[in-house]
């Protein structure tokens, strides 16, 4: 599940869900992968195991200060043309 917004220093935030015992699962290889290259990549990248914790996780994440953007940001031509109402 991903959250847009920019907190904590971090562009976002990954949270991924899984069942408590015993409707638990191992983290799939492929999952694991994707966490780590969140993370890698500047989102907030964590596992959750049950709706307390990830109730936990979104609550201590919406807490944080928003992320600064420092300088000007760069914008794309391409791919632009929602903004102009095409």
């Amino acid at each position: 599940m991903p959250v847009r917004q920019a907190r904590g220093g971090w562009f976002g935030l990954y949270l991924e869900f899984k069942a408590t015992p015993p409707r638990d699962a191992a983290l799939a290889p492929s999952q694991f992968d994707w966490l780590e290259g969140s993370e890698y990549e500047g989102y907030c990248a964590v596992l959750a195991r049950g709706l307390d914790k990830a109730k936990s996780v979104l609550r201590e994440y919406a807490s944080w200060p928003r992320t600064q953007i420092v300088g000007e940001r760069l914008a794309l031509e391409s791919g632009s043309e929602w903004r102009k109402g095409g």
